[in-house]
């Protein structure tokens, strides 16, 4: 894709990553391939939002690979009963939608792209808030409930923070 430059408006700027809003590929200076972002002190590696994103979608993977393995301990550690046999592909699923969602946000954090992945967990948030419901009907024990309803405040303070970041 070619951006389209108006004329007179001064150095080309080319998007970086697609859908992300702040950084750019500046050609005209050396060092073309660095990308720039007003926000790179929480964002950049090392930075705060990178750190957490980093371990939130590594975690997420990891989750949904034990899952897949052994989806026994799984559910056990999830809040499900582990002696219900037919839980065993209901484990699996939500095994393959964790280690999706952990591979999707690696994958935006390797692209750089902050807002996409802002919104992934803000939005992802539901999902272990829904967790958190589904455990506490099931008769789960309270920190497992817990760990659901932590885990959906933190994706959505931390998606909420990455999305009110200011950009070029």
């Amino acid at each position: 894709m070619i951006p389209h430059v108006p004329a007179g408006r001064g150095s080309l700027r080319i998007p970086a990553h697609v859908n992300s809003p702040g950084g750019y590929i500046e050609p005209e200076k050396k060092g073309a391939s660095r990308v720039s972002s007003a926000s790179e002190g929480s964002w950049g590696p090392g930075g705060i939002y990178y750190l957490l994103s980093a371990l939130g979608g590594a975690g997420l993977a990891g989750i949904g690979a034990a899952g897949m393995l052994r989806p026994g301990y799984m559910a056990r550690w999830f809040g499900l009963p582990p002696d219900r046999p037919e839980d065993g592909g209901f484990v699996r699923v939500a095994a393959a939608r964790d280690l999706g969602l952990g591979l999707s946000a690696l994958t935006m954090l390797k692209l750089g792209m902050r807002r996409p992945l802002g919104i992934l967990w803000a939005t992802g948030a539901v999902i272990p808030a829904l967790d958190a419901t589904l455990v506490r009907l099931e008769g789960g024990k309270l920190w497992q409930v817990a760990q659901h309803a932590a885990s959906s405040m933190i994706l959505l303070a931390l998606g909420s923070a990455m999305l009110r970041q200011q950009d070029d």
